[in-house]
């Protein structure tokens, strides 16, 4: 299980935010990277007229979430299957923590954007130590690590967004509901979390910055 497969810290308002301030234009193609289970390609389909493709590496996630209508496909995100220049915007929503070359990964969704083109980070984020954690979480590395990774792609941050009280609501249902923090997020967790700092953030950056 990773947090793809759990509720996402700020749900659907936080989607909603970043559309706010991507302000994509009508039927913008749209990427998921790291979609698990859909659900954010499943609500946009839904809720807007954006072209939206959702990928995962992982092909049981894929097979499990697919439905008519979705366009879901099975791939890595260091070599996700766009075109260059084809895309308007893409979400990694709990993912880019997950990846194991998150270089790799933004360098590939910078070469898939437009010039002007949005992506959309919404991730955990240390304000302490930073951590690695196994089972739902992957790296917690601080905002200003993760705002450096988005520059060294091409990107420039528009907006950085904190949604650290949501996920605190969240993960205090998840424990309230049987759930311990060993057993969502590996072994210590607890004081790993504690010693991280654990905070979640939403980051919105535009291809087309001073990235090296």
């Amino acid at each position: 299980m990773s947090c793809r497969d759990l509720p996402s810290p700020g749900g659907t308002a936080l989607i909603e935010r970043a559309l706010a301030i991507c302000s994509f234009p009508p039927g913008a193609a749209l990427a998921d990277v790291g979609c698990g289970g859909g659900e954010c390609v499943r609500y946009l389909n839904e809720r807007t007229d954006y072209m939206v493709c959702g990928i995962d590496s992982d092909p049981a996630a894929i097979e499990k979430a697919s439905a008519p209508g979705l366009d879901l496909r099975c791939c890595g995100a260091e070599e996700p299957p766009f075109g260059e220049a084809s895309l308007d915007g893409m979400i990694f929503q709990c993912s880019l923590s997950l990846f194991e070359r998150p270089r790799e990964a933004l360098k590939s969704a910078a070469r898939a954007l437009k010039e002007g083109g949005k992506i959309i980070v919404a991730d955990f984020y240390s304000r302490g130590t930073e951590a690695k954690f196994s089972r739902t979480l992957g790296r917690v590395e601080r905002k200003e690590k993760i705002i450096l990774r988005l520059e060294e792609a091409g990107f420039k941050l528009l907006a950085f967004e904190d949604f650290t009280r949501e996920m605190r609501e969240l993960w205090g249902q998840l424990i309230l509901d049987g759930g311990a923090p060993e057993d969502l997020f590996g072994e210590g967790a607890a004081e790993k979390i504690k010693a991280a700092k654990c905070g979640y953030g939403l980051f919105v950056a535009e291809k087309g910055g001073s990235g090296k």
